[in-house]
């Protein structure tokens, strides 16, 4: 009986339906890509809010997951990238005030979606400091950004800020700590 207790309690919860998951939505709706836009297939949208782990106070810690459509079969440029992914954060950070992030998860999906393969996805993980100062400070713009997490990026993908990398599964994460988590309180490992 404990294993499937601690089994429910560690596999992530959809936060889906937060009120400041579905603000973000909202914003996004009305978000200004400027010279990008041209290149944005459908408009972004926040696929999901993962719970990740939990605070000390109780509180969730959420991942807000934002994918981005790209109208071309080519990788983006990380100049291009960025200016994205500024954007979209300038618009869904305020809408997390109230909420414990982790981080930002920008998807970037481009190339061909067919039936032999699915389309690529590159990810940009923003810390909240990093997110916030895009509104703070007037001349911190997406070169600033992607300075700060190329710099602060230290190869490990799970581990935010995340320059250019592959996306993370937070279901598939989950179910991992769950394993390891039962094997380890029955005795299994």
């Amino acid at each position: 009986m404990l294993v499937g207790i601690l089994a429910a309690a560690s596999v992530s919860d959809w936060n889906d339906d937060a009120e400041s998951t579905e603000a973000a939505r909202v914003a996004l709706e009305s978000i200004s890509l400027r010279r990008d836009a041209d290149l944005v297939s459908e408009p972004p949208s926040v696929e999901s809010t993962p719970e990740v782990n939990t605070h000390r106070d109780g509180e969730p810690i959420v991942v807000p997951v934002v994918e981005v459509e790209l109208a071309t079969d080519e990788e983006p440029d990380r100049a291009t990238g960025y200016r994205i992914a500024g954007a979209v954060l300038g618009a869904i950070h305020p809408q997390f005030a109230d909420s414990r992030v982790r981080n930002y998860d920008i998807h970037l999906v481009y190339g061909d979606d067919s039936w032999i393969g699915e389309r690529e996805k590159r990810r940009i993980a923003v810390t909240p400091a990093l997110a916030g100062r895009l509104g703070r400070e007037p001349d911190f713009d997406a070169t600033d950004l992607r300075r700060e997490v190329e710099a602060q990026d230290d190869g490990d993908d799970e581990i935010p800020p995340v320059a250019w990398g592959e996306p993370l599964n937070y279901h598939q994460s989950s179910a991992a700590t769950t394993a390891a988590t039962t094997a380890a309180t029955t005795g299994t490992v």
